[in-house]
């Protein structure tokens, strides 16, 4: 009813089953500040879906008009769909920038990184030479400079395993937000063209003209 609506409807389903014998396993509404309603169930609390906030392009589009607004009403319908769908676009412009601005940023991290990790490489190797040259004058300082390349060698490759992981992460993470984004506002460009239909459709009934009319009335003339 209105009242689920006005607490928010984030809603997985959990599917189980062969595809002719598939079946609902479990589903929750994240978006619930409430207790659960009857249906829901998803009993594990460490997979149980947590509330997201809601798509930047969603929330724009609705404060550019609500999503039911103009119902029972093409043309006033068509107009409300058309703003949501704007200002959509408009905001989804903005998160491919922020993406863009992720991926410069990520460009940067990495020349950084390389320039780390292969001056701790180049290091390891110098250590590597130095230490096979020393094993036949001076053993033990052969062996000390074996294990400082070892040791070199190892801190640069965790470093930069560390450095890839957080920098993919975050950008992952951006990559996401855009797809996301993106699906919604497709939504809504495709609910914009129903309501186009809608209109289109509501005009031919109204004035009872059909498309063959107009062909029919010229050969009737000639």
């Amino acid at each position: 009813g209105s009242a689920e609506l006005r607490q928010g409807v984030d809603v997985l389903f959990e599917l189980r089953g062969p595809i002719k014998g598939c079946y609902l396993r479990r589903a929750w509404n994240s978006a619930r500040n409430s207790a659960p309603d009857y249906w829901e169930c998803w009993e594990d609390l460490a997979t149980r879906p947590a509330f997201e906030k809601l798509l930047t392009t969603l929330d724009a589009a609705d404060g550019a008009a609500p999503s039911a607004a103009g119902r029972g009403q093409p043309g006033v319908h068509c107009v409300c769909t058309k703003k949501r769908m704007c200002a959509a676009a408009k905001e989804l412009i903005e998160v491919h920038r922020q993406t863009l601005d992720g991926l410069r940023d990520l460009d940067a991290k990495f020349t950084g990184q390389w320039l780390g990790a292969n001056t701790g490489k180049t290091a390891s190797a110098g250590l590597g030479i130095a230490s096979a040259v020393a094993l036949f004058a001076a053993p033990p300082v052969g062996v000390a400079l074996g294990v400082g390349a070892a040791v070199a060698n190892g801190l640069a490759y965790a470093g930069d395993a560390a450095a890839d992981y957080a920098n993919l992460s975050s950008f992952r993470a951006q990559l996401a937000r855009d797809a996301w984004n993106a699906f919604a506002t497709g939504e809504l460009v495709e609910e914009w063209v129903r309501a186009l239909e809608a209109v289109g459709a509501s005009s031919t009934s109204s004035t009872g003209w059909q498309p063959g009319d107009a062909r029919s009335r010229s050969s009737s003339s000639s």
